[in-house]
């Protein structure tokens, strides 16, 4: 089963129920703070091997728009050429969390590929007016029942600037991001991801958080936070 949950971008899935391949693909031009705009977002999952995602980019991108790319999985999905990579945070089970990031130019393609290894999650966010990374944390949690929250680190934050949650799970069937815009949620066969984006003014953060909507035994999560500006 795959169930997608679009909040600011009320798009509709692309779904092969078949391959369990789906994609959520929006243009919404959301500012989010003073100096942050979302352009776009790319969600895409499966998990057939030896198939690769392509990760959308914005089609009105410039040069020197920011790309911030998350992968979520249980092995080690390495991350397309020319990204850079934050942070990578593993859970108990070896699930993984990975968010990195591209600078994009004039000339970069406006689609990169992420192999799909074992059952993979990818967003693809791409941001206008930002390109600083001040600061980076994951946690690992355990959602245990219907309402359980993931919930993410604090983080430095900068006057105008902004914070992206990611929110990586293996058995809620699907999770709400709380008291922030929603890029996208999606789940496929019990696991997901969902994304979180909101302004921030400076100083430490609060803890971000999602909420298990209905369970499926209950495990270990994964919670990231990235402070930019």
């Amino acid at each position: 089963m795959i169930k997608a949950l679009v909040n600011l971008f009320s798009a509709a899935p692309i779904v092969d129920c078949e391959t369990h391949q789906a994609e959520v693909f929006t243009t919404p031009h959301k500012t989010i703070s003073e100096n942050v705009q979302v352009l776009s977002s790319y969600y895409g999952s499966g998990d057939v091997y030896n198939r690769k995602i392509a990760a959308r980019v914005s089609p009105s991108v410039l040069n020197g728009d920011t790309l911030f790319m998350f992968i979520s999985g249980y092995s080690k999905t390495p991350h397309p050429y020319g990204f850079k990579k934050i942070l990578e945070t593993e859970a108990a089970g070896n699930m993984h969390l990975k968010v990195c990031y591209k600078t994009w130019q004039a000339g970069d393609p406006l689609r990169f590929e992420v192999p799909l290894l074992d059952e993979t999650f990818v967003s693809l966010i791409t941001l206008r007016g930002t390109n600083h990374i001040l600061d980076a944390r994951g946690r690992i949690n355990h959602a245990c029942s219907v309402g359980s929250k993931i919930v993410t680190p604090r983080v430095n934050t900068h006057k105008d600037g902004a914070i992206i949650t990611c929110f990586a799970y293996d058995d809620p069937n699907s999770m709400h991001v709380k008291d922030q815009e929603t890029l996208a949620s999606l789940e496929c066969c019990n696991r997901g991801m969902a994304i979180g984006i909101s302004p921030t003014g400076g100083g430490l953060s609060r803890r971000m958080s999602a909420v298990s909507e209905s369970m499926c035994g209950g495990g270990d999560d994964i919670a990231l936070c990235v402070a930019i500006y």
